[in-house]
């Protein structure tokens, strides 16, 4: 933020310079400075904005589709359920009797799979590549299919 406070970088032996940063949510401008061997010298700046994630994924629509059950989450996930109801959303996302719902795409971990059963309730938990997730005693969604003649 001050363009006459320079800080050498920690990794910087070639053309390739690293610095490690641990920022907390805001918005930053860095300025930097290069000095060659030959002792020419060039600056710049960015100025970029770092957003935090603290929200584990939404389950944003549930669906009935070929015979299975189609949830959306609003972001990459991995989601599992379990059909217990004596434990309903009382469980942790690596308990034994959490089953993984599927990916049909690898590219598309928005959408999740699980097969169709009328008899059951769903206790469904997501988590997304930052480990947010629910607490152990709450569900993304629980899903009860109902059959609509």
């Amino acid at each position: 933020g001050n363009q006459d406070n320079y800080i050498s970088f920690a990794e910087s032996n070639s053309h390739i310079h690293r610095q490690s940063q641990d920022l907390v949510e805001g918005r930053y401008t860095y300025y930097f400075r290069c000095l060659d061997l030959g002792g020419n010298t060039d600056t710049t700046n960015t100025t970029f904005t770092v957003k935090i994630d603290t929200l584990a994924p939404q389950v944003v629509r549930v669906l009935f589709d070929s015979d299975k059950l189609k949830i959306l989450t609003d972001e990459d996930a991995e989601c599992v359920y379990s059909t217990n109801s004596v434990t309903g959303c009382n469980y942790n996302m690596n308990d034994a009797n959490a089953r993984a719902m599927i990916h049909e795409t690898q590219n598309k971990k928005t959408e999740h799979f699980a097969p169709w059963a009328l008899d059951q309730t769903y206790y469904i938990k997501c988590k997304d590549k930052n480990d947010k997730q629910p607490s152990p005693t709450q569900c993304s969604i629980v899903v009860k299919p109902v059959d609509i003649v």
